[in-house]
């Protein structure tokens, strides 16, 4: 056992409303065993201990825990050419934002004018309601016959060029045959969203993507990142066993320098395509977080992550009433999407639900969650369960009602409360409307009903 080590500090956030501040707070193996005034903290760990003045003008805060972070995503995003809406400060390059089309078209003409020829080029970031609209047809005219692959700032999006078409050998007539997912294709367009990209898309597209190196590079930036933005943990709410490396994770995350531990979550979403039975999800859900099982990188036990609804970044959730166009009318040609349509949501829903497993969804639009609360509700009835804990991600769009409802019926919110910051300007003017989009992630609806 190591010596007891006594930071002393000129504050020392808590986060206890009981107790919001101190001035030091006593460390060892790893572990807090005291926080208080100094003559506090010194009383309480007795003679065998050091104080230590590194921290002493510092003002001291928990570590952030993410309980929705993608390292899948997070680190193969960081090895594109980032082009968003907002700026980007990594660990080894910072990205500017780029504002409008022209800035997008500029900024996607250098990138590929510093790479080699015939060389992939892969870009993260774009959005419509920024760059404008974007189509095969204008990669064409940009890039030429480089092939390129544009990832939308969800990440539910892959807008493809010909040349990358062609470079992975995808046909019109190869993306049919699967259902709403195919339905989630525009062939003309070069447009693979939702299910589209990840059911038809992603086992042409992600090998020539989510290669090792990438990986191995992306997932070191990712290290990098959480560190300078003091994270101390995070969890992946539903591992992609299609295309997550998994013994990258154990290399890279699970290193005895990663000041950071990792949890997964099973995913469920895939089991209906994997064509098992409901009798089967379960033990499948279980054998998945006995082989991810570990201590510093591992995938949690009794928790699984369900997907309701599209992204609301892509603008494609399910919403009551119908998205606007520019003018404010309703726009006949724009859509919500499911991810799992409802009665195959609710099929996966009641299985876990029935093993008394705690179910996290991601849900986005008003309609999505109004379709959950009905699943949510019918179950209970069924079945009863106290302290169920049924997390709703996201939970972009609600109304008070729906509020309401969710703490009637015991669940609880994980919400994201980005959406109004960098998009409510946005989709006020397009899509939602001020009244629908100035009232995203309804967070001091959900805070005042405990």
């Amino acid at each position: 056992m190591s010596k007891t080590v006594v930071y002393a500090a000129k504050r020392v956030i808590t986060m206890n409303d009981d107790s919001p501040s101190a001035q030091a707070v006593a460390i060892r193996d790893g572990r807090f065993l005291a926080v208080g005034s100094l003559e506090e903290v010194l009383t309480a760990v007795g003679s065998d201990h050091e104080v230590s003045n590194e921290f002493a003008d510092r003002v001291l805060v928990p570590g952030l825990i993410d309980q929705h972070l993608h390292p899948m995503l997070g680190a193969t995003t960081l090895t594109t050419e980032v082009i968003a809406p907002e700026d980007w400060i990594l660990p080894r390059r910072t990205f500017a934002a780029a504002v409008n089309e022209n800035d997008y078209d500029t900024r996607l003409l250098a990138a590929h004018q510093s790479l080699p020829e015939g060389e992939w080029l892969f870009s993260w970031g774009w959005h419509a309601l920024w760059h404008g609209p974007l189509s095969r047809e204008r990669l064409d005219m940009l890039v030429g016959d480089r092939p390129t692959a544009i990832w939308q700032r969800s990440c539910h999006e892959w807008i493809l060029n010909s040349a990358a078409l062609d470079a992975i050998g995808l046909t019109r007539e190869l993306t049919q045959g699967f259902g709403p997912a195919s339905e989630q294709i525009d062939w003309e367009r070069g447009h693979f969203y939702e299910n589209g990209f990840m059911i038809v898309l992603a086992k042409y597209l992600l090998p020539h993507f989510m290669t090792r190196e990438r990986f191995n590079l992306g997932l070191e930036q990712l290290v990098e990142y959480l560190h300078m933005n003091g994270v101390t943990a995070i969890n992946e709410p539903g591992i992609w066993w299609l295309s997550e490396p998994w013994d990258l994770y154990q290399e890279i995350l699970g290193r005895d320098d990663v000041p950071f531990e990792s949890t997964f979550m099973v995913e469920a979403r895939t089991q209906p395509l994997r064509e098992l039975s409901p009798e089967h999800f379960v033990a499948d859900a279980c054998s998945q977080v006995e082989f991810g099982s570990g201590t510093k990188v591992r995938v949690i036990d009794r928790h699984v992550k369900l997907f309701a609804d599209g992204a609301i970044i892509s603008q494609l959730m399910q919403m009551k009433e119908p998205y606007l166009d520019h003018e404010g009318k309703p726009d006949a040609d724009h859509h919500g999407q499911w991810l799992m349509e409802p009665d195959q949501l609710k099929l996966v829903f009641d299985t876990y639900w029935d093993a008394e497993w705690q179910i996290h969804i991601h849900v986005n639009g008003d309609l999505g969650l109004e379709v959950l609360l009905d699943i949510i509700d019918e179950a209970q009835r069924r079945k009863p369960r106290d302290d169920h804990r049924t997390v709703i991600v996201h939970f972009a769009n609600s109304t008070e009602k729906q509020v309401a409802r969710i703490a009637s019926l015991g669940a609880i919110v994980s919400a994201n409360p980005y959406y109004p910051v960098g998009f409510a300007d946005k989709y006020s003017a397009w899509g939602l409307g001020p009244e629908r989009a100035d009232a995203m992630v309804r967070s001091a609806s959900v805070l005042r009903r405990g």
